[in-house]
């Protein structure tokens, strides 16, 4: 065995029980969301492949004809099997098990085909219907990933662990590398195999890593979202579905936008609700009395910000009040503290909207 063969099974090994250990932890956390379904499949789906791999190119069997093409086209359903999770993760709480039958389908039928006509056109063909399945997600992927950003912003005032953004950089890395490894496996199969292995023990670990950060793994229905928030421990975390936005059907005269500013201003300037850290659309239509077709309508289209960019530039404000106030009194603020009062969940989320805001740091405008 020389040095690449044995770098390749370690490195399968590993990611076999890399993937085994993700998939049992999603299994039981499996009905938490709707997400967790289709990446409890992807996972289990890099399990069997691995496992597949280990039996079959550790045994005699590795020297039959063609089986490595044929491994090769089973290997390419990853790209179907792992679709679902993309697209769950940017467009929350749809039915995306049609995408995965809609890819698996023709993707499976390379494997028979194969088996009965060994040539390079079916291998080939496999490839380009991969090949397409990938452009297709993650031209979705992109797609969705930006109407779900906008529909953050639009519902929340803190999005520092509500970004969708890493999902289209995962997409393309995870497709990428899958095809890396089908060009690279024609030079030399067990160094390809071993860095194939080692890029997606990386890779999904920072998805993960991801997913759980930005709380992409608890998106829930409306339905759920009661039940399962006490479980969670995340009530003031949990999003749900709402992909188009509904200002786009909600039209509001000026009497009722006038009403809905006139409470809107009171619940800022006396409640200052803005200093609330985990606020939302929904606290704010609750404290009053509207729904969110009509503060959003309002908003867009009579304030003309977004709900993020209104609630953070009055939180900078009341910073920029407090370090004036400070300054008078001859004190040093800790811009910690700043942050905290104002309704920052971290030192890095208010220096960012400072800088967005006020054009300088916070400690820039200090020394003015």
């Amino acid at each position: 065995m020389d040095t690449f063969e044995a770098l390749s099974q370690y490195a399968r090994g590993a990611a076999t029980l890399f993937f085994l250990l993700l998939t049992i932890r999603i299994f039981v956390m499996r009905h938490y969301s709707r997400i967790m379904r289709p990446l409890l499949i992807a996972l289990l789906w890099f399990t069997l492949i691995n496992i597949k791999d280990s039996i079959l190119l550790t045994t005699p069997l590795k020297n039959l004809p063609g089986l490595g093409a044929l491994l090769m086209i089973i290997d390419l359903t990853s790209v179907s099997m792992t679709s679902p999770f993309f697209i769950s993760a940017t467009r929350p709480c749809t039915n995306t098990w049609r995408y995965m039958y809609l890819g698996l389908i023709p993707q499976a039928v390379f494997i028979p085909l194969y088996i009965y006509f060994p040539r390079n056109a079916v291998v080939w063909g496999a490839l380009a219907v991969a090949f397409a399945l990938s452009l297709t997600t993650i031209a979705m992927v992109l797609v969705y990933m930006a109407r779900r950003q906008q529909f953050l912003t639009s519902h929340y005032s803190n999005t520092e662990h509500l970004n969708v953004h890493w999902v289209g950089v995962s997409a393309i890395l995870c497709f990428a590398i899958t095809f890396l490894y089908i060009v690279t496996s024609t030079i030399d199969t067990w160094l390809s195999d071993a860095v194939y292995n080692i890029g997606t023990i990386i890779l999904w670990g920072i998805m993960i890593v991801y997913a759980e950060r930005h709380h992409v793994l608890y998106i829930v229905s409306p339905e759920r979202a009661a039940t399962l928030s006490s479980n969670l421990n995340k009530s003031e975390e949990i999003y749900i579905k709402d992909d188009s936005p509904a200002t786009a059907r909600v039209v509001i005269d000026k009497d009722t936008a006038g009403s809905i500013g006139e409470r809107f201003d009171r619940s800022m300037t006396t409640d200052k609700l803005y200093l609330k850290p985990a606020l939302t659309l929904d606290d704010i239509c609750r404290a009053i009395g509207t729904n969110k077709s009509y503060l959003s309508c309002y908003l867009n289209n009579y304030v003309g910000a977004t709900f993020y960019d209104y609630i953070n530039e009055l939180r900078i404000k009341e910073a920029c009040r407090i370090i004036d106030e400070m300054k008078q009194q001859g004190k040093k603020p800790s811009m910690a503290s700043v942050a905290t009062a104002c309704g920052f969940s971290s030192q890095t989320a208010f220096n960012r909207c400072f800088r967005h805001v006020a054009r300088m740091t916070p400690g820039a405008y200090y020394k003015l």
